[in-house]
């Protein structure tokens, strides 16, 4: 029974792992597009990057306002937040190694 309770948790485990390092693309992808000119983040195939990353960036914007420097504003929230993410991926990952049987490497 608990190698059984071990074995659905490492298959959870590792769903939310993979689903983070998506997220994680996906995150990136919203800030590169933020980034380029000539992209209109309101149309449909940039817009759900957006849609999907947005709340996560605007959850750590609270915590993390704007900081004002001379006559320009640095946000510094959107690097915070993925430092978090990336913080984040790497603990599930070395707990899922931890958890991991010998004999299923």
């Amino acid at each position: 029974m608990l190698q059984i309770l071990n074995s659905l948790t490492l298959d959870f485990l590792t769903i939310i792992y993979t689903l983070l390092r998506l997220y994680r693309v996906i995150c990136y992808t919203k800030i590169l597009l933020d980034q380029i000119v000539f992209i209109n983040p309101y149309v449909w195939p940039f817009s759900a990057f957006k849609l999907l990353a947005g709340p996560y960036f605007r959850f750590w914007n609270r915590f993390f306002p704007q900081q004002a420097f001379r006559r320009y504003g640095i946000n510094f929230s959107g690097i915070i937040a993925l430092e978090i993410l990336n913080i984040a991926i790497r603990a599930l990952g070395h707990l899922i190694r931890y958890i991991t049987p010998l004999h299923y490497l």
